[in-house]
């Protein structure tokens, strides 16, 4: 669930000079917006990967999650469920379920907001 718990005084706006992006497990992360540009309340991220680009297993215990499919397609896994979302599509991953993404398509973009108002613990399943 994306919420934000401070409230944010000036508008924000960045561009791709000003955004950073690195890469991640053969993929780009893009923070579109950081957490120190919403005063400390969240993160917008997208992350783009070829096909087998893949998330690891991963558990969120203290929020849901949200991926926005904006290219591509992605298979989701979460817990014995397998998933498949395209361009314009949403997945609402449950906290306390493990899931990971996998990109299907040749190419493929999403974009997810990250509260990060509190700690977020992630681990990966046992």
């Amino acid at each position: 669930m994306t919420y934000v718990s401070s409230f944010m005084t000036t508008p924000v706006v960045t561009d791709p000079d000003t955004q950073s992006a690195v890469s991640v497990l053969g993929g780009r992360v893009r923070t579109r917006a950081a957490s120190a540009d919403a005063d400390g309340g969240f993160d917008v991220l997208e992350y783009d990967g070829e096909r087998g680009h893949m998330s690891p297993l991963l558990l969120n215990k203290a929020d849901e999650e949200t991926v926005l499919i904006l290219e591509g397609e992605l298979s989701v896994e979460v817990g014995p469920q397998r998933l498949t979302v395209g361009p314009g599509g949403l997945a609402l991953l449950p906290r306390e379920q493990a899931h990971s993404l996998v990109v299907t398509s040749p190419q493929a973009r999403i974009l997810t907001p990250a509260h990060t108002g509190r700690p977020r613990p992630l681990r990966q399943p046992s």
